[in-house]
């Protein structure tokens, strides 16, 4: 018996929420290659390739050629063009190789042999066998890339091939067309940003929020909520928040707790993901979709999922009212360093503070009075942890971190008071752990902006996603860090995702009063 008697009404609402995809056809718009420079991201950049593309239908091609294609900018769809010899026969097969790649080292550095902790299959390359020409072939696989390598291969001496008619089909389920997206009176360096910003959100919006259209195509919590966020701003695409909304509660496990993603074919289905976090912030994504839409009867309908999830994590505390991070997984953020102990008692307050506004408004407070009435019991364990008798908020071994500050002010475990003078303090100490991503880097910035530091979140966000436009990015990665541009969680980074979810809200930020 499952703890939500509702679950299969709410995936039947949550199927009748799906988009429709639109589809557009774009064409390459130049011929590149690939060229190292240690000063490049990943030691790589483009070049524009001494061919022209215009020539491109009429050079005939033998074995062992390569074309590298520019599409302009980050594109998610499908692959078509037409392949033609240039005599009245082929007396053999035509074998193309082709590899779709977001930057320019998944285009010049082998995929094998492979390393790595997920499946080599995520990497996008592909060998199309073709016996018959002239043929137009559609590539049934999506891919998400700006460049497409084709190589032939085998091409017997007999005859060579022309290729012709290249173009992608777009899927998504808003318009490629961003400028009227972009917020009005940014400097010139903001739209960039923006631009950039409302493109990955864009491509990442399939039939679910995705987390990202390389590699994962999931349904994630933590990534739902910062997208949501960026869509309130842009497309305002609510159904499909409230569609995702839907899904998870659909798939919710037999005790009521979420799962911390999802996969949405063949049909919904639960994927044993429990990263704690996420469960906990359905609530906060439940709350901002009535705040953007006043749909008061969704948050109703759902405020017992909400609700659920956090009477389940509460479940988990240790005896000083605390939580050990070795309990259960808790993501935060991808730094290997990050003691998450703080951030977890940080981020389960805001919950709860956040599913009780909620139940106030909907005028459900007696459902969320138990969670009411810990507030100060919790409180008062994470100061006694983490903030009593410390110069600055630190773990039990003294570590001090963005990510502790950032979500022990965004529990109100600090007073506004304190986390301005904690932050001040904080960004004096070089052994201060920074957040490893995009994903915490967010939340830092919110948490600023909580307590009236606007300037100072805006300063930090132009300094850190404009490093990403100046590596060469138009959509923004799953991991950044400066230092490390090779960084991976994965083992290897060419399996990262460079247009990523999680990474999409600077929109949302300019979007903010100043």
């Amino acid at each position: 018996m499952t703890f939500f008697p509702d679950q299969a009404k709410w995936l039947k609402k949550a199927e009748a929420l799906k988009p429709a995809l639109l589809h557009e056809t774009v064409v390459p718009t130049r011929l590149v290659r690939p060229v190292a420079d240690a000063s490049a991201f990943q030691g790589w950049r483009v070049e524009a390739d001494e061919r022209d593309l215009a020539s491109l239908d009429s050079t005939a091609l033998g074995d062992g050629e390569v074309v590298i294609l520019d599409f302009g900018e980050h594109r998610v769809g499908r692959l078509s063009l037409r392949i033609e010899s240039d005599r009245s026969f082929n007396d053999a097969p035509v074998r193309l190789k082709l590899i779709f790649a977001e930057v320019p080292a998944e285009l010049a550095e082998p995929f094998d042999p492979f390393t790595g902790y997920l499946s080599r299959n995520w990497l996008q390359d592909e060998q199309l066998t073709i016996d018959e020409l002239p043929v137009t072939i559609t590539i049934p696989r999506r891919f998400a890339f700006r460049y497409v390598r084709i190589e032939t291969v085998g091409i017997p001496s007999a005859f060579r091939i022309h290729l012709r008619d290249i173009a992608c089909e777009t899927t998504a389920s808003v318009p490629q067309a961003i400028d009227h997206m972009i917020p009005s009176g940014l400097s010139e360096g903001d739209r960039a940003i923006a631009a950039a910003s409302i493109r990955t959100l864009r491509d990442c919006m399939q039939t679910v929020f995705e987390d990202g259209p390389k590699r994962d195509r999931r349904l994630w919590i933590g990534d739902l909520r910062l997208q949501a966020l960026t869509n309130s701003v842009s497309y305002r695409n609510f159904d499909l928040v409230k569609r995702c909304l839907y899904l998870f509660a659909g798939v919710a496990r037999d005790d009521g707790l979420v799962p911390a993603c999802l996969y949405e074919t063949p049909n919904p289905h639960n994927a044993q993901c429990y990263a704690m976090d996420y469960p906990a912030l359905y609530s906060v994504t439940l709350a901002d979709y009535v705040a953007h839409t006043g749909d008061e009867t969704t948050g109703q309908e759902l405020l017992p999922v909400a609700i659920r999830q956090l009477e389940l994590l509460l479940g988990y505390r240790r005896a000083n009212g605390t939580y050990q991070e070795k309990d259960l997984w808790w993501f935060i953020d991808w730094h290997d360093k990050l003691d998450r102990q703080p951030c977890i008692q940080g981020l389960m307050l805001y919950c709860i503070r956040t599913v009780v506004a909620l139940a106030n408004r909907l005028e459900m407070s007696s459902s969320t009075e138990k969670l009411a009435n810990l507030i100060p019991e919790l409180t008062q364990a994470a100061r006694a942890q983490f903030v009593a008798g410390k110069p600055l908020p630190a773990t039990t071994s003294g570590q001090v971190s963005w990510g502790a500050w950032a979500w022990l002010s965004k529990g109100q475990v600090l007073s506004p008071e304190e986390a301005t003078s904690a932050f001040d303090r904080m960004q004096l100490l070089p052994e201060t752990v920074k957040p490893g991503g995009p994903y915490l880097m967010h939340y830092c910035l919110e948490a600023l902006m909580d307590i009236g530091r606007n300037q100072t979140a805006m300063e930090l966000l132009r300094r850190y996603w404009n490093e990403m436009l100046d590596a060469g990015f138009d959509t923004f990665p799953e991991v950044w860090d400066v230092a490390n541009p090779r960084r991976s969680p994965y083992g290897n980074h060419l399996l990262n995702s460079h247009c990523h979810a999680w990474s999409c809200t600077p929109v949302w930020f300019f979007a903010q009063p100043t």
